[in-house]
């Protein structure tokens, strides 16, 4: 009996050796690494750790390449000394994982802009590349490539990274960067710009947060879309250097987002391009920077007009020649604000859809709302008018722009008619409806050709037909030809003012060989007749009217 106890004892005892041993081996005793600097200026040709207890400190320009890769611990600080630079290529990378603890990249001497970048070149092996959590301070300092972080055609991931006091710009995006993870990063007080990319990088940058930087928006360099993308809002505006040009894809612009243009840039959409901005939710702005003019969005006949639409949008300060140009394409443009154009609002060329341009806003644009083909304004839809100078509708004459072959109506929408040129009527007959102004530009006028009518009767509102400048002869005058439709030819209750400027023609309204109804009309200011009648015709009605200021006379009371 005592033999087993004494088994049982030293049993016991042994037992708790053994767990005291375990507990030992499964929690030992932290013991803390002794900081320590270590300067870097060769190329890292082999994988390696950097610690947390180093401080690495980069003399020069050095690469990562040979597939190794560098991987860096939470809370490790790496210095860089005047122009030194990290560059990955060579299907290498660099894992920066700081999401327990920050890593720092920075100035040896804190000071801004004393060394270059962590380049990512096109080589390096995106899987293997990533910036998480990390400080990136004080670099920037390339001429050529003028940012702290450079993607070059590379992919890496950049997450949670705060990129600050570059002397230059926060990262560049250069070359096709498509497939990059970036966002949740903070960029400030930077003495660029916050980003700097191609176009086709941008539907690729994600939610960030951007404070404090001396050009604070997003640069959009390269100008080039040509994959189907969706553009998101930014707290900072998108800058687009070279404007941008959409062929063979779409772009999507979400609610909210800001384009800004260079001087003289466009937005052009070609080549079975197509543009989508409806801001139904929030309006999408298109301006210039710097309250500077750019070229305008530009929709040439080529585009995919019926996958294009611009909705509830604000279209301001561009005008070469507007700030929208339509050249026989038709895309749908409902709601928005155009304005502060130097040139034209909208310049449309050729025809368009009845139902896709209306409801449109015009404030202050410098050459007119709207410039439009004689031959396309029936088609025109309801718009809004800012009750300012600027705000007219001109209207295309000549060869080209000026034949009316189909029977027309020029609507009353509440602002003057700017006419620009003759309007040749042809076979068709043009109706003015009442209460309409036309304002006629120098030596424009009406030509009534072949079975061709006016037909401008103001009895309800009188319609007014005078020069844009009240002078005598400013304008032509309106000739109706012998071929013309006699029963659809009728001036009545007009006021016409400010014609006759051709002398071969002498009159302002000029009767060759017809007779259309002119009644209760005021005609003054002609630089010649006010009626000349050519060939045995008779006006019946011609003494309804009343005539002032006419040079020749009222009208020639003998036919020629």
């Amino acid at each position: 009996m005592r033999f087993i106890k004494h088994i049982s004892i030293w049993g016991a005892f042994i037992i708790l050796i053994l767990a005291s041993l375990r507990c030992s081996k499964q929690n030992p005793v932290s013991q803390s690494l002794e900081p320590v600097t270590i300067h870097n200026s060769e190329d890292i040709s082999s994988n390696q750790v950097w610690r947390s207890n180093e401080t690495h400190i980069i003399t020069r320009p050095i690469s990562i390449n040979n597939r190794a890769v560098l991987k860096i611990d939470p809370g490790t600080t790496i210095k860089f000394e005047q122009d030194a630079s990290i560059t990955i290529e060579d299907s290498a990378g660099i894992i920066a994982d700081g999401d327990t603890k920050p890593i720092i990249f920075s100035a040896n001497n804190q000071e801004t802009g004393q060394w270059k970048y962590i380049l990512f070149r096109q080589s390096a092996n995106s899987d293997s590349c990533k910036l998480i959590n990390c400080q990136i301070r004080n670099g920037g300092n390339d001429p050529d490539f003028a940012a702290s972080i450079v993607c070059e055609n590379s992919t890496p991931v950049i997450r949670g990274c705060e990129i600050s006091n570059s002397v230059s710009n926060g990262i560049l995006l250069t070359g096709d960067c498509r497939e990059i993870e970036f966002f949740n990063n903070t960029i400030l007080l930077c003495n660029g710009f916050p980003v700097v990319t191609d176009a086709c990088n941008v539907a690729f940058i994600g939610n960030n947060i951007y404070s404090t930087n001396i050009s604070n928006a997003i640069r959009v360099m390269n100008n080039e879309i040509r994959f189907n993308d969706t553009w998101y809002a930014q707290p900072v505006p998108y800058q687009l250097v070279n404007g941008l040009n959409i062929q063979n894809a779409n772009l999507t612009l979400s609610p909210e987002i800001v384009l800004q243009f260079e001087t003289d840039q466009s937005l052009t959409i070609s080549n079975n391009g197509s543009l989508k901005a409806n801001g139904t939710l929030s309006p999408i702005k298109f301006t210039g920077i710097n309250n500077g003019y750019w070229g305008g969005i530009v929709f040439e006949y080529t585009a995919n007009s019926a996958n294009s639409n611009l909705i509830r949008c604000v279209i301001e300060k561009g005008g070469h020649p507007a700030n929208i140009y339509l050249n026989e394409a038709v895309p749908e443009i409902l709601d928005c604000t155009i304005q502060n154009s130097q040139g034209y609002g909208v310049y449309l060329k050729g025809s368009f859809s009845s139902g896709s341009f209306s409801n449109n806003h015009f404030i202050n644009n410098l050459k007119g709302a709207i410039s439009i083909s004689a031959r396309a304004i029936s088609s025109l839809q309801p718009q809004i008018f800012q009750p300012d100078g600027t705000n007219f509708i001109e209207i295309r004459g000549g060869l080209e722009d000026g034949l009316i072959s189909s029977d027309s109506r020029w609507k009353n929408y509440g602002v003057p008619y700017k006419v620009n040129g003759t309007i040749y009527i042809q076979f068709s007959t043009l109706t003015l409806e009442s209460g309409l102004t036309l304002l006629m530009g120098a030596q424009s006028g009406f030509e009534v050709g072949p079975q061709g009518g006016l037909i401008a009767d103001g009895s309800s509102n009188m319609i007014k037909i005078q020069g844009e400048q009240p002078t005598h002869g400013y304008w032509n005058y309106i000739y109706f030809s012998p071929s013309a439709n006699a029963q659809q030819c009728q001036l009545m209750y007009c006021q016409i003012q400010h014609g006759g400027g051709i002398h071969s023609y002498p009159g302002m309204i000029y009767c060759d060989q017809v007779a259309p109804r002119i009644k209760n009309c005021f005609i003054e200011y002609s630089a010649t007749w006010g009626i000349f009648l050519n060939g045995n015709i008779t006006i019946n009605d011609i003494d309804t009217n009343i005539f002032n200021y006419n040079l020749y006379g009222n009208y020639n009371s003998t036919p020629n």
